[in-house]
């Protein structure tokens, strides 16, 4: 036992570095150092706390979840918190991931913290301990928190949603978050500025540096009012060139800050364009390793990824995947593809019903990436090819490509609105469809329902667009058309996704 605390206590004080360090702690840290090596270092939105809080961050793994935490520990001690009193613990690192070895780690802290009026808890991957939220839930009611501002992050949102059903009313309640990879909106507005300083193009160079300050300066616009809507593309199209040029690369690289920076560094350092392939073994053994860590099969998971990725974009029923799959049920489709959603991988879309105004459980359903490198990870993986060579001649296709952006679409239409139980993406985006019409998304706004429809294509006949009477007004996904007429916007692709808000739950 003297040998476990000696153990724990040195990893505790690793951990810790800043109690020995201060704010120079960034220097010696392994996570800080790592993004200060990178191409460019990523900021996200900053959480306020305050003592007797619970927070919770959620996302994918590789999402930046514990570089956002050393980042805030950081800005604790530039406004003169005692290091003593912050507290930094990966639950990952205990020994037995027992609920007593937590709270043995915990009450280690909180004794030597006890002269502080504040203190700071950071617990990173809470969910690698079965039954977290019952020690939590002990030290609350006993008192032990209330000077303390308590946040954990997982990556196995299913998990952490279960366990914050233990506790109600001490804390937690509108302080959980989404950390997921950047919107374009945000991938656009830090990274003009700096690829304006690599290209060659003059005209580009300084366009795609306007281009930051006139995003700086414009508000986010939501999807409740076309007009809006409108307003706000308007603002934007004198830089669609430079949107566009932004966006596939965008499509090429997703929102995950660490690929970004591995595709920047080779083509603005290394002078050739890529991204290493080590990146995509990474992102494929964490989804094939969520899967694992709810019991389920490697074997069976590449199944339901392989049929899943190779459906984008399509209506699909869970049956009509176990037909094509051999020895798997449409009971255990429907499990996998809850867990991969949970885990924040995939995002699935219910059609709707507008008489009974609620999603059609058991109809078609539209199962998409969260992210394009997520994507092309998978498939290159199935396709047994290195992922960029993938993603280029993917992109090469103008039919894959829409159908990619689609799946962009449905993440960032999600984004606009939804908070944690409060306002899941199901209870306010949803696709439709009849015998005679299709419209890719649903949601509802201020003046009724919105349609928004995906027509990544230089020209559109009348013919193509589905209209139906449950729904007021439309906005049209265009590839270079702009127009607006009666309750009918066309609007670029790449001017409507950056003029998004994303809410305020999303960091």
């Amino acid at each position: 036992m003297n040998l476990q605390k000696m153990v724990e206590i040195s990893t505790i004080n690793y951990q810790n570095l800043w109690w020995k360090h201060a704010k120079n702690f960034n220097v010696h840290d392994r996570d800080l150092s790592r993004v200060r090596d990178e191409w460019f270092e990523f900021s996200r939105q900053k959480i306020e706390l305050k003592p007797g809080n619970i927070y919770v961050i959620k996302g994918p793994r590789q999402s930046g979840k514990t570089v956002l935490l050393k980042k805030t520990i950081l800005e604790l001690l530039k406004k003169n918190n005692p290091p003593r009193s912050i507290f930094y613990f990966a639950c990952d690192s205990l020994v037995s991931r027992t609920r007593r070895e937590l709270r043995r780690v915990l009450s280690f802290f909180l004794d030597m913290a006890i002269e502080f009026d504040k203190t700071y808890i950071f617990l990173d991957e809470i969910t690698y301990v079965p039954d977290w939220s019952y020690e939590l839930k002990h030290l609350v009611d006993s008192g032990l928190l209330s000077k303390t501002a308590l946040v954990v992050t997982g990556s196995s949102p299913m998990v952490l949603k279960k366990e914050m059903e233990f506790l109600p009313g001490r804390g937690a309640e509108r302080n959980e978050y989404f950390l997921k990879p950047l919107s374009f909106r945000d991938f656009s507005l830090q990274l003009a500025g700096p690829i304006s300083r690599h290209v060659e193009d003059r005209e580009l160079k300084s366009s795609l540096s306007k281009l930051g300050e006139t995003l700086v300066e414009s508000s986010p616009v939501g999807l409740d009012n076309l007009n809006e809507i409108e307003d706000g593309v308007k603002k934007l199209l004198p830089f669609k060139r430079e949107l566009d040029f932004l966006f596939d690369i965008y499509l090429i690289t997703g929102g995950f800050p660490k690929v970004a920076n591995n595709y920047f560094k080779n083509r603005f350092h290394k002078g050739e364009e890529g991204i290493d392939a080590e990146l995509s073994e990474t992102f494929i053994r964490t989804i094939l390793g969520d899967l694992s860590k709810h019991r389920k099969t490697e074997d069976i998971g590449l199944q339901i990824l392989q049929s899943v990725s190779s459906s984008i974009g399509a209506r699909i029923s869970f049956s009509s995947l176990a037909g094509r799959l051999d020895g798997v049920t449409h009971p255990t489709i429907a499990d996998y593809l809850e867990t991969l959603e949970k885990s924040v991988l995939l995002q699935v879309i219910h059609s709707y019903d507008f008489e009974k105004r609620k999603i059609r459980p058991k109809a078609n359903k539209k199962v998409y990436f969260i992210d394009p490198f997520l994507f092309y990870s998978v498939k290159s993986r199935i396709e047994g090819m290195d992922s960029f060579a993938f993603s280029k001649e993917f992109l090469m296709d103008e039919r894959n490509k829409g159908k990619l952006i689609e799946g962009v679409v449905a993440s960032h239409l999600s984004r606009v609105k939804e908070e944690p139980y409060i306002k899941e993406p199901d209870t306010f985006l949803w696709f439709y469809y009849d015998a005679r019409n299709e419209i890719d998304f649903v949601t509802r706004s201020d003046e009724g329902y919105l349609g928004v429809e995906v027509k990544y294509q230089h020209a559109i006949s009348p013919r193509e667009i589905a209209k139906i009477d449950q729904i007021q007004n439309y906005l049209i996904l265009t590839r270079d058309i702009f127009e607006s007429k009666n309750n009918f916007l066309f609007a670029p692709i790449s001017a409507v996704l950056v003029a998004l808000k994303r809410s305020d739950k999303n960091l």
